[in-house]
């Protein structure tokens, strides 16, 4: 699958206020660019009609990224994610997190069309993780590196996750739960645990 690379305007986050602010004024097409390692926590709140990308121009970012879904699964907006060099160290992060459904209001968070590209994901803490996300749909991560105490995601009930050219070396790979329609396809696990787990009810499909 490629990654889309939109016409829009780049704008450029110097630190956590600058990158939240953009965030939660971003208009369709926008790319949003790191101008410097950045430190601290934002928020993505996804917004219907709304694409735009999130590049972190090669720089760090000491913190984790929260995404609320907006409680919407069949629109196609999307957020990409890419260029971020995720660090921390702490001993418990979730770099890129959509787990908690009734955080924002809503009964449901439903993630969306989230695009994961050429990131990696560095932390030695035991609970340290990549992605944690709970019934998403069409989740993409897509050459990434990982070296983390804990896994590169956690996924329960998502549909429709692509991993491709990702190598991870940590405590353990990837939790499938109960997803479905996930592929994973390019890349190597150099790992503790478990490379792969999943419940009886999802669906994988393993490509070399």
């Amino acid at each position: 699958e490629d990654f889309v690379v939109f016409p829009g305007n780049v704008l450029y986050a110097y630190n956590q206020a600058d990158l939240q602010y953009l965030l939660d004024n971003a208009v369709d097409g926008n790319i949003i660019r790191f101008a410097e390692d950045i430190k601290g926590n934002v928020l993505v709140n996804q917004s219907k009609d709304k694409d735009y990308i999130i590049d972190g121009n090669g720089k760090k970012l000491e913190g984790y990224i929260e995404i609320n879904g907006d409680a919407r699964q069949a629109d196609p907006d999307s957020v990409t994610i890419k260029n971020i060099k995720f660090t921390t160290s702490e001993n418990d992060i979730i770099y890129i997190d959509a787990n908690d459904n009734t955080k924002y209001g809503n009964k449901y968070n439903y993630a969306h069309n989230i695009y994961v590209e050429s990131c990696s994901f560095e932390g030695a803490g035991e609970n340290v993780m990549g992605l944690k996300l709970r019934q998403a749909k069409n989740v993409v991560i897509k050459d990434c590196v990982v070296n983390v105490g804990h896994s590169l995601a956690q996924l329960y009930g998502c549909n429709g996750v692509t991993i491709d050219g990702v190598e991870v070396k940590a405590g353990r790979g990837i939790s499938l739960g109960t997803s479905t329609n996930c592929v994973v396809k390019n890349s190597t696990f150099d790992v503790v645990k478990y490379g792969l787990r999943a419940e009886p009810t999802s669906t994988l499909t393993i490509e070399h």
